[in-house]
């Protein structure tokens, strides 16, 4: 299965490295991963790496996009305009009409 977006969200250094990252998958499935190594997993987990991940399945994307986007601008004045912002700053084909 082949990725279509990937992105480095986060990543903290040693001792206790923790590095996470987002998927978005041809499938249009979204996984949010993250890999910790150090002396805390090794006394946790007796082992040098624990990774573990959260993964969407495509079906379940427009729901997901309705929650995080509810998440971002409820109770915003400004919603509109904040949702064409982000569009434009994140190269998203949108439009945007008026009467």
């Amino acid at each position: 299965m082949t990725t279509e977006f990937v992105s480095k969200l986060f990543i903290q250094e040693a001792p206790n490295f923790r590095a996470i990252h987002l998927y978005v998958k041809d499938d249009g499935a979204v996984k949010l991963s993250a890999q910790d190594m150090g002396p805390l997993v090794d006394d946790a987990w007796g082992d040098t790496d624990y990774e573990h991940w959260v993964e969407v399945q495509g079906k379940e994307v427009k729901q997901l996009v309705f929650a995080l986007l509810k998440d971002k601008f409820q109770d915003k004045a400004s919603a509109v305009d904040d949702f064409r912002a982000f569009c434009q700053v994140n190269g998203i084909a949108h439009t945007w009409d008026s009467w």
